[in-house]
């Protein structure tokens, strides 16, 4: 009698204990697809994220010492907050400077004042001032004949070929005149200014 009954409970905690297995097991499963789920929602969140960080860079506006830049597209080929057009890069800098100051400002980056060496190449750069500021505001470029009157160059050494002067232009009122400036008069053609005004800028490098 006592035999069978330790038989009876070595049988009951036999299926205590399998049932003890069975009710784990569903359990343990359970905590494996919410893992496996949370995770798969963590890499969704990390590509957002990243996707998220490359449009910020691509479309925000980038505040530095030198003033705020702006961007009109991003280029694999040119850094962050620089627009690709052909061989070069391009960006625009808000801050008023000097002609001078300008050309230091994008040569610390590496870059010149933009020479302009096409009408395409021209309308690119008041692109990136219009996008910029919604305006056709003035911005200065790398022509200068301060070293010599009337023997225009370019900052960055490329043949003054290409010009958009402005009828009349350049003038040297005053005889005070010697750079470069765009979107002059109702045509948003070229005009020479006084180097030391201070204006917005625009730069470019090669790639």
């Amino acid at each position: 009698m006592w035999a069978g009954r330790t038989q009876q409970s070595l049988i009951y905690r036999s299926k205590m204990q399998t049932g003890v297995v069975f009710l784990q097991m569903p359990v343990l499963k359970l905590l494996s697809c919410n893992l496996h789920f949370h995770l798969h929602i963590l890499k969704i969140t990390m590509m957002k994220l990243m996707t998220a960080s490359a449009l910020l860079c691509a479309m925000a506006t980038l505040t530095t010492a030198a003033g705020e830049w702006y961007l009109v597209k991003k280029s694999p080929s040119c850094p962050c907050g620089w627009t690709e057009y052909y061989d070069q890069c391009f960006i625009y800098t808000a801050k008023p400077m000097s002609w001078a100051q300008a050309e230091i400002n994008c040569q610390s980056m590496n870059a010149n004042l933009a020479s302009v060496r096409s009408l395409e190449e021209y309308q690119l750069i008041q692109r990136l001032i219009s996008d910029a500021t919604q305006q056709h505001g003035f911005a200065w470029i790398g022509a200068s004949d301060a070293i010599k009157e009337k023997f225009w160059f370019w900052s960055d050494g490329t043949p003054f070929k290409y010009t958009n002067w402005c009828t009349g232009q350049p003038d040297n009122f005053r005889g005070i005149q010697n750079c470069a400036y765009v979107n002059f008069s109702d045509k948003k053609c070229w005009d020479d200014g006084g180097c030391e005004s201070a204006l917005p800028s625009v730069c470019a490098k090669k790639i």
